[in-house]
């Protein structure tokens, strides 16, 4: 499916977890990083040089010089937040609704809930609370990672060790792992909160 465009910008789903859409919501998450995948063109992961043109990050392979965009987007494109969630009829305690449904969001609702929740790769762009605004985009190694940029991945405590051990549990068990250990290329995209 290709992404909804909407007055120039482009709009993409990105998934985040409970603890991020938290994190977010506080204005303490402003940037996330991505696994970034091989040159299309001729499947190389190798050193990769940023340049910028025209305000867009651009990383041509060092293989086959191709030119590699961000898969998310370009600074100024716009990213969809997709969560844990629950769908009903617009019920009383919804906590939003749109038109004769009403959604429900795993981070936030602090009643019991009976029903299974719903995977956030399922979620619909209309149950969708937050808009984010891509501001920059970078490839680089995770290692690079600095005690400052753990602080703006929402990480608590802000230390690198902190941000291994989440990066661990959230990438390292995976059907194609890309551990810590590894230091995968990554694409370390920053953004503003619109909605």
């Amino acid at each position: 499916m290709p992404p909804l465009t909407e007055t120039g910008a482009t709009y993409r789903p990105i998934v985040f977890s409970g603890p991020m859409v938290l994190a977010i919501f506080a204005r303490l998450k402003s940037v996330t990083r991505r696994v970034s995948l091989p040159c299309a063109r001729c499947q190389n992961i190798g050193e990769i040089h940023r340049q910028t043109r025209k305000g867009l990050t651009i990383v041509p392979c060092p293989r086959c010089h191709g030119i590699d965009l961000c898969p998310l987007g370009v600074p100024g494109d716009l990213l969809w937040v997709r969560e844990t969630y629950e769908i009903g009829p617009a019920w009383v305690d919804a906590e939003r609704v749109v038109g004769d449904e009403g959604f429900l969001y795993k981070a936030t609702w602090e009643k019991n809930h009976l029903g299974p929740w719903r995977s956030p790769r399922f979620m619909p762009r209309r149950a969708s609370r937050l808009t984010l605004r891509i501001t920059d985009t970078r490839r680089e190694k995770l290692h690079a990672i600095t005690d400052a940029d753990v602080a703006l991945e929402g990480v608590s405590p802000s230390t690198r060790e902190e941000f291994s051990r989440r990066w661990d549990a959230l990438h390292a068990k995976r059907e194609k792992p890309h551990p810590w250990a590894s230091n995968p290329d990554v694409w370390r995209i920053a953004f503003e909160v619109m909605a």
